[in-house]
């Protein structure tokens, strides 16, 4: 145990804390922090409010007689409008004498005078903006995704089970975006900051010389699996840093209103998902995969580590590896792992492959300390 710790206690270094602290910082702000307020601009918030209220008026379930209820506030929210525009005479000079024709007009022209940039006219517009878009989305249903000629017949299947639903769930896309969004550029962070922590697991003792003498003992010919379960317990111990601060600055962006929400949602085109699972049980599956792709990396990074005997070789290993994870699994192993875009089998075949490669390089390896020659 006192070896455990010892080695652990070397992964956190006062410098290496100091460096990853800053990367953190610096990375934060410039890719992080624009996901977690991806809500509060323009014609976005007010579909998150329009979203807020259909969830407060009828639930995260909206079913027929739901529909017709919103359309009906809706259809006072465009008579609600026209009086004011009615009364507004800038706007009855421009001929801008219904929604329809702001709205023509919102988009034709560059440029609206500061004159007629009254508040309450324009927040009411984007209001119902959003709402022509939500009614749009509940008539046309879960199909938009895939178009129909290339949907495989499982995929098929459940869109069709999911339009068939009585109710439909209600979750803003903006919201689930957002979220999507700021936890894969999380994971990034995690990977990276991994790298920085745990490739140098065995710099110390390289840079000593001192490989071979820890092998003419018992506990020499062991320190491999010891770096091992350091490297797993740094590695969940950054994550669950990193993490923490993360969601508590993401509690205040207010979405936990749609925790209860299904994630297939009828207003959210671009997501179909294989499984039935709430908004809220979607970001703790991501921050479990999170967590899981985090210690394989670090395994993966001790056994590089221990391989290579440079610093500088050890990182440009990894730069592959660390490329093909942003580009192409970063999407299906953490950000999309229930799309049906992707095959129902290939998240957890990936996840299985990965970990019986882990499994069997770690083996490997170990086989190897026990044999390997001392070298005088």
């Amino acid at each position: 145990m006192r070896v455990l710790l010892f080695e652990v206690k070397k992964l956190f270094g006062w410098k290496r804390i100091l460096l990853i602290l800053l990367f953190c910082i610096f990375y934060y702000f410039f890719t992080i922090n624009w996901n977690l307020h991806f809500v509060n601009t323009g014609g976005v918030l007010s579909e998150y409010e329009t979203a807020v209220h259909m969830v407060e008026e009828f639930g995260v379930w909206m079913d027929d007689d739901d529909f017709a209820a919103f359309q009906k506030e809706t259809a006072e929210a465009y008579r609600r409008f026209d009086e004011l525009i009615q009364a507004n005479t800038e706007l009855q000079e421009l001929r801008v004498t219904t929604f329809y024709r702001l709205f023509d007009y919102y988009w034709t022209e560059l440029e609206w005078s500061d004159e007629i940039r009254h508040e309450e006219e324009v927040n009411l517009a984007l209001e119902l903006m959003a709402r022509r878009m939500n009614i749009a989305f509940f008539e046309s249903g879960q199909g938009m995704l895939i178009p129909s000629h290339n949907q495989t017949e499982r995929q098929r299947e459940r869109i069709e089970e999911l339009e068939n639903r009585k109710e439909q769930a209600v979750l803003d896309r903006h919201v689930f975006l957002g979220y999507q969004l700021m936890i894969g550029r999380v994971a990034e962070m995690v990977v990276l900051s991994l790298v920085m922590m745990i490739s140098p697991v065995y710099l110390t003792e390289r840079r000593n010389r001192m490989l071979s003498m820890q092998y003419t003992t018992k506990v020499g010919r062991r320190l491999f699996h010891k770096k091992v379960i350091a490297s797993i317990m740094a590695a969940s111990l950054i994550i669950s840093i990193q993490l923490g601060v993360i969601f508590t600055l993401y509690s205040r962006v207010w979405s936990s209103i749609f925790f209860p929400a299904d994630i297939n949602s009828f207003l959210i085109i671009d997501h179909i998902s294989w499984l039935d699972i709430t908004f809220g049980q979607y970001i703790l599956l991501t921050v479990g995969l999170v967590y899981l792709i985090g210690i394989i990396i670090a395994v993966l990074i001790t056994f590089v580590s221990r391989l290579f005997p440079n610093y500088i070789s050890v990182i440009g290993v990894q730069i592959p590896i660390i490329i093909i994870i942003f580009t192409r699994l970063l999407d299906s192993l953490i950000v999309n792992p229930t799309n049906i875009i992707f095959p129902p089998y290939l998240v957890p075949s990936l996840y299985t492959g990965l970990i019986f490669l882990v499994v069997v390089l770690i083996a490997v390896q170990w086989r190897r300390e026990k044999k390997v020659d001392i070298k005088i």
